[in-house]
């Protein structure tokens, strides 16, 4: 039987994947990447990403840099 935190452990895993495989170390490294190409601060960046979720990094997550009129 799998407790909470193996759960956890294989989601953080996959989810790290998905950043790997489009060329970047980890979230981190890709909201840094995706703050400098909208000429923005990662602080808003992250403050966008967070509400939002992992799932809408490059999706949702995009759409709501370009929709943002302050950028």
């Amino acid at each position: 039987m799998k407790n909470s935190n193996d759960t956890v452990h294989v989601h953080a895993k996959k989810t790290d994947d998905i950043y790997r495989q489009n060329g970047y170390k980890d979230r981190r490294d890709y909201l840094k990447s995706v703050a400098g190409q909208y000429g923005t601060d990662r602080m808003v960046v992250g403050s966008m990403a967070e509400p939002l979720g992992e799932t809408e990094d490059f999706d949702g997550l995009i759409s709501a840099l370009e929709d943002f009129p302050l950028l």
